[in-house]
């Protein structure tokens, strides 16, 4: 870790649709996350 700078773990539901429908970025934002299961 670079002194002075924090790391945040976020746990988030993205990458699924509802039905027909695609709201949000979610293909941007999970490209983009370290650590994706």
């Amino acid at each position: 870790m670079i002194q002075g700078v924090a790391r945040i773990d976020f746990n988030a539901d993205i990458g699924e649709s509802f039905a027909g429908y695609e709201l949000g970025l979610d293909e941007e934002i999970v490209s983009t996350l370290p650590l994706r299961t």
